[in-house]
């Protein structure tokens, strides 16, 4: 009688996914121009905010450490370039106890609309296999057209994470569906 486990069968696992379970921290080699994955060291506590957006932070980190969750929550920083929208990203991502997946937003939004979507569900696979915050640089570089829709269909990739996502830009900006 034939057995029906796999166990008894060949599979063959793509490269990245092989990398990674031998712990290589590298992201995928396609991602490579376009991410990076590091481990924060910066602290809420070390970052110059004001009272409210440090109470606002710090109300975001203690609803997802009781919750257990914060998926589907997807921040927008707005601000100058060097105002700290990374680093906040970065303390937030420490106070998780997590990675932080920073995606250069304006070289992703330069790509074709077909090789966006790979490169959403890349970036995707591998804030999960890092168990990876995303942060999106320039995010405010999908916002050019209207009819543009890359911008909904990145919602879609970021809001089945299983933590909170952070876009960020210099144009103020509200979702269209914003509560």
């Amino acid at each position: 009688q034939r057995s029906s486990s796999w166990l008894g069968s060949s599979i063959r696992l793509e490269s990245r996914v092989v990398r990674f379970l031998f712990e290589d921290d590298a992201v995928d080699d396609r991602l490579q121009p376009y991410a990076t994955v590091d481990t924060p060291a910066v602290s809420l506590d070390d970052l110059v905010l004001t009272d409210l957006f440090r109470g606002q932070l710090s109300e975001l980190a203690q609803y997802a450490e009781q919750a257990g969750t914060t998926a589907g929550l997807v921040l927008y920083f707005q601000g100058a370039g060097g105002v700290g929208k990374r680093t906040a990203a970065a303390a937030c991502s420490r106070k998780l106890d997590r990675q932080l997946l920073t995606v250069a937003g304006r070289r992703v939004a330069a790509s074709s609309a077909e090789e966006f979507a790979t490169l959403a569900a890349l970036i995707a696979r591998e804030a999960r296999l890092h168990g990876a915050l995303v942060y999106w640089e320039d995010f405010d570089a999908l916002l050019a057209d209207e009819d543009d829709p890359r911008p909904a269909a990145l919602f879609s990739v970021l809001a089945a994470l299983p933590g909170p996502a952070f876009l960020s830009g210099t144009a103020t900006w509200e979702p269209a569906d914003a509560p």
